[in-house]
């Protein structure tokens, strides 16, 4: 069938031992309203059926399916993300993980004719929602509906300002659809960094800044990210050394004091003090002045919450903890105590205010 009136749409897979949902990845591929797309498929040297897998689904569809597979990376997705990149032919780019898939009829053809009309849209965003195959029993959003508002501004520099500036990004590549020549322009992913799509999403909306760019927030539009066992987001690590990464060589120093790093709270307080010098090592001065007590006084904070005393007496002897957690736990200390009299006293201030 000739298609030779709308432009190429590439979607790209990256994949490593998916054998349970590399074939709804397709499948949810196939299922776009779209005429005129190829899928490239890149396997990054998986031990389970994976490639297999994508290769009879490739024999036995008309739409083409480039498939390869190629010995494991490590876990270098940004590098395998580029050389996906390389394999695309298309205008515009659809971008997926072979764990993930779109919900059925995903409206591409509306989001590609308006990127047609409109040169200066770059980008668009899908619903992302996801499923805990832990327990399969419910979809639960990704997006808050504050966040889903800023999307549905289209403006760039918002969200470059007041989301991707201030804490580690929930914007999801997965399902995205962005503009070729746009990628090309910013240089893709960043093959330096073990990070892919954080890094990208950094790097496009700087990108952005200026230009009067805009982006779509196609909510109708959903795509199911899985979490499971082996995902790479699993390793704690490696998620803190990813992110780390990114925050440090593409967000304005000037951030860095109040950014969300998203660690979220210690294991115990050994695990504290190792976050505390992770963040030391890759923010030193500043960490050590603002984002180290930020995180102490927070730390503090769910003690206090669960009348952890013990734990909470360790912290305020750690040499990372300084006056800031001291005067949040003397000012709140009061309201945490289980004594039946500070119980009474409580009561009896309430009442009488």
């Amino acid at each position: 069938m000739d298609h030779s009136d709308t432009p190429l749409l590439s979607a790209l897979i990256l994949t490593h031992n998916d054998e349970n949902y590399i074939e709804a990845c397709l499948k949810g591929l196939l299922s776009i309203d779209y005429p005129n797309f190829e899928i490239c498929l890149l396997d990054d040297g998986s031990t389970d059926a994976t490639f297999a897998i994508a290769s009879a689904f490739a024999r036995s569809n008309q739409r083409p399916i480039i498939a390869r597979t190629q010995p494991p990376s490590g876990g270098r997705t940004s590098q395998n993300s580029q050389a996906l990149l390389r394999m695309a032919r298309g205008k515009y780019l659809l971008f997926m993980s072979g764990d993930d898939s779109l919900v059925a009829n995903f409206a591409a053809a509306r989001i590609i004719s308006e990127m047609e009309a409109h040169d200066n849209i770059t980008m668009a965003f899908p619903r992302i929602v996801h499923v805990n195959l832990d327990d399969c029993t419910r979809l639960e959003t990704i997006y808050t509906s504050e966040f889903q508002e800023l999307l549905r501004s289209g403006n760039p520099d918002e969200i470059y300002a007041k989301h991707l500036c201030k804490r580690v990004s929930r914007l999801f590549l997965q399902g995205a659809i962005a503009r070729r020549s746009f990628v090309d322009d910013f240089g893709g992913f960043d093959t330096d960094l073990l990070a892919d799509d954080y890094a990208f999403m950094v790097r496009a909306f700087a990108a952005m800044q200026g230009r009067k760019n805009k982006i779509i927030f196609a909510s109708d539009n959903l795509c199911i990210y899985r979490i499971h066992n082996t995902s790479l987001h699993r390793n704690v690590s490696r998620q803190r050394d990813l992110v780390a990464e990114v925050v440090r060589k593409y967000i304005p120093a000037q951030y860095w004091a109040e950014f969300k790093m998203d660690y979220g709270f210690p294991k115990d307080i050994e695990d504290f003090q190792e976050i505390c010098r992770h963040m030391i090592r890759y923010f030193g001065t500043i960490a050590e002045q603002h984002m180290v007590p930020r995180y102490a006084v927070q730390y503090a904070r769910s003690l206090l919450a669960k009348s952890d005393f013990a734990t909470l007496t360790s912290l305020l002897t750690l040499p990372q903890t300084r006056w800031e957690t001291w005067f949040y736990v003397l000012r709140n200390l009061y309201w945490a105590l289980p004594y039946p009299a500070v119980r009474w006293w409580k009561a009896r201030n309430i009442r009488t205010n």
